[in-house]
């Protein structure tokens, strides 16, 4: 489990800039480790689905003006990813995950003034998938777009995906693990720890 979190730690903090509603590439480096909150999803048949984990050091978001010099000045907005929750179908040699992510939002000091009006704030965050040994085998990384009403300065919103795996062997499906977490660069996770 260690080396799937540091894997993927490697793999999550790539600049974040560009970010696209749709499912982008697998992307590059960096150093870290974290843990990460687990649970099972529910089985549409007898075997047992891939776990869903959210990473710990990438659960929180702060955007700034500037992603690579983070400045408490300069906050655009906080988000979160709150729980999670799944089901999942094995079906002709591929695994469907039904997966709804809860994420929160909240409007930074920086974008208050847009309050007299409803706006959106783009959060990138990642799916990735891991198999028996701890190997990252996809990453795919999203953008939500949480929507903040009319006079309000903090969201709620669920994302639903349906990520799809090869499982030619169902039995094997309580080996993989599917993880969560948002798309810091390097200076975003110092944040986050505080450094």
């Amino acid at each position: 489990m260690r080396k799937t979190i540091i894997s993927l730690l490697l793999l999550s903090l790539t600049a974040c800039s560009g970010a696209t509603t749709s499912p982008a590439a697998k992307s590059g480096p960096i150093e870290g480790n974290a843990t990460v909150s687990t649970k099972p999803t529910q089985s549409a048949t007898p075997f047992a689905c891939p776990t869903v984990g959210i990473i710990e050091d990438l659960r929180s978001m702060t955007l700034f003006g500037n992603n690579e010099q983070p400045s408490a000045n300069d906050i655009q907005g906080y988000g979160k990813i709150e729980d999670f929750s799944g089901s999942c179908v094995y079906e002709n040699g591929v695994v469907t995950v039904d997966l709804d992510v809860m994420f929160a939002g909240r409007k930074g000091g920086a974008s208050m003034a847009s309050r007299v009006k409803e706006s959106n704030i783009a959060f990138p965050y990642f799916i990735a998938f891991s198999d028996e040994n701890g190997n990252v085998l996809n990453k795919e990384v999203f953008a939500v777009a949480l929507r903040f009403r009319e006079g309000l300065d903090s969201t709620h919103q669920v994302e639903h995906l349906k990520p799809k795996i090869p499982m030619p062997n169902p039995s094997m499906g309580s080996r993989y693990q599917i993880l969560v977490g948002f798309q810091l660069n390097k200076a975003q996770l110092d944040f986050n720890r505080g450094e």
